[in-house]
């Protein structure tokens, strides 16, 4: 009987091991992986997401020199170069938006004088980051239950501004954003 119950024990421990052991593995494998290709590279900050639908996690890093990596798997690719916020101003902001079902982008805000904030938008396509949006918000630009909001100054012509917005929605038929509201000429 005590022999038995042993044989249980160390069954079910080797099975919660191997069980668990993937999930962690995986979870800090693209800043490992990317820090052991780049290591003088300093990470502002990374995110995890299935991005390709592949059930595996790709890891999108931003560094404090301005450049975007992608780490698929082993892989670690450049993919965009001077993502810097003017001095003065706060650094770069990544965030993932969910905008439909099975869909994640990755968004990357920069902040420059004048409070204009610049928000590129990329989404895999054929196992890349590919850019799909570039908008300026003169005033700000929110991103909110999936949806982009580009708010700007519209000028009157005695001089003074009104704030209006254009709202960029995700079309998942079109594979592309669509727009309503005002857009800036």
């Amino acid at each position: 009987m005590r022999k038995k119950v042993i044989n249980i024990l160390v069954g079910l421990s080797i099975f919660l091991l191997t069980v668990s052991y993937p999930f962690t593995a995986s979870a800090a494998s693209g800043t490992s992986i990317f820090k052991s290709k780049y290591p003088k590279q300093v990470i502002r900050v990374s995110k995890s997401v299935d991005l390709d639908k592949d059930r595996k996690p790709e890891t999108v890093i931003l560094t404090t020199l301005g450049y975007l990596y992608l780490v698929k798997g082993n892989k670690v690719t450049l993919v965009e170069k001077n993502i810097v916020s003017d001095k003065g101003f706060p650094a770069p902001k990544l965030t993932i938006n969910h905008p439909a079902q099975d869909e994640y982008q990755v968004i990357i805000r920069l902040f420059y004088g004048a409070s204009n904030t610049r928000a590129f938008v990329y989404r895999m396509q054929k196992g890349k980051l590919v850019k799909v949006l570039d908008v300026v918000g003169d005033v700000e630009i929110k991103i909110h239950k999936g949806k982009i909001y580009q708010v700007w100054k519209m000028y009157r012509d005695e001089g003074l501004w009104d704030p209006v917005t254009a709202v960029y929605s995700w079309n998942s038929k079109k594979q592309k954003f669509d727009v309503s509201g005002m857009v800036p000429n």
